[in-house]
């Protein structure tokens, strides 16, 4: 939270932020989200990457999953759902399924 808040002071247009809830419990997690949702109401664009489809579907409201460096999709957030996003990430799930 402390490195969102320091881009952010400094007029940061954007922010690629890799896996920071993967060390966190819930509580801290929820804060780091609240900074994001803060950060892009404020217009601030935010790159989440992400394992976890919780979090970003807490946060996102575009969804690029990837797996093994190959585009599987590219989803509006009212698109897909978190447990379709899951099953995405997992790899049980097709496109458009």
């Amino acid at each position: 939270m402390l490195a969102i808040a320091r881009a952010l002071y400094r007029g940061a247009r954007a922010l690629i932020l890799d896996e920071p809830t993967a060390a966190l419990g819930l509580e801290q997690a929820r804060l780091v989200l609240d900074s994001v949702r803060r950060a892009q109401q404020r217009g601030v664009a935010v790159l989440l990457v992400t394992h976890n489809p919780q979090h970003a579907h807490a946060a996102g409201d575009r969804f690029v999953v990837l797996r093994q460096g190959c585009l599987v999709g590219d989803y509006a957030a009212e698109a897909v759902g978190p447990v379709e996003l899951e099953r995405l990430l997992a790899g049980t799930a097709r496109p458009g399924e």
